[in-house]
């Protein structure tokens, strides 16, 4: 997949702003190309019909401030004009969003403004998943700075079956060190039952974050605490 795609998957998740009227809401439909060419128009047909008592139509429902994405503007500021609509009556237009979604691609492409954290397991589905994920992002070019390692078995104790997940844990953490390499932070959080509730004791498990150290003559590496 590469990025344009990525980018049209969210538009294909877009949908026109709801405004609201005394006299009903105008329905609005749409329709999008599935893919996105870098440096081509992405032109999206948009018609809209007036509710039964009629309704003055923002300008603004014409331009590329009338989409969002999980409640957010794609882009453009909503300006006051409008356009008046007689009951049951249609307007229909085309919106370039080709503007927007490069604006879109330079910030998802910044890591100075967008860092994906990956959030896994140390299990062998986790740890698959968690691959392809890694692989995918950096396709992409997007940052993963870190990868979290959650609910590690950190203090087995003398419990047999403790230990045996400890040490199947610590296999999948080092093929998951190989996988993140260089380019990104390992960090170790250990289970904690019951998981932590409230501000206090979210920093107060926060604190006991590790961070391995990759091995360098026997398996069993020392480890530094990861202090915010």
């Amino acid at each position: 997949m590469t990025l344009s795609l990525f980018i049209a998957s969210l538009l294909a998740a877009a949908a026109p702003v709801a405004v609201a009227h005394a006299g009903g809401a105008p329905v609005v439909t749409w329709k999008a190309p599935s893919a996105f060419v870098s440096g081509a128009p992405y032109v999206v047909d948009v018609e809209i019909t007036a509710p039964e008592g009629g309704a003055d139509l923002p300008g603004w429902l014409l331009t590329p401030a009338a989409f969002a994405i999980d409640g957010k503007d794609v882009a453009g500021a909503r300006d006051a004009a409008s356009i008046p609509l007689p009951a049951g009556s249609k307007v229909a237009g085309k919106v370039d969003l080709s503007k927007a979604i490069r604006e879109l691609q330079t910030l998802l492409r910044d890591p100075a403004q967008t860092r994906f954290i990956v959030v896994t397991r140390a299990a062998e589905v986790p740890r698959l998943e968690t691959v392809r994920l890694l692989a995918q992002l950096r396709r992409l070019q997007l940052a993963t700075p870190a990868l979290v390692v959650n609910a590690r078995t950190l203090a087995p104790g003398r419990c047999a079956w403790c230990r045996a997940t400890a040490a199947a844990e610590r296999r999948e953490l080092e093929v998951l060190r190989r996988v993140c390499g260089r380019r990104c932070a390992m960090i170790d959080t250990p289970l904690v039952a019951p998981p932590p509730r409230g501000v206090r004791q979210l920093n107060e498990w926060a604190a006991t974050w590790l961070q391995p150290k990759a091995p360098t003559s026997t398996p069993s590496s020392p480890r530094t605490r990861a202090r915010a």
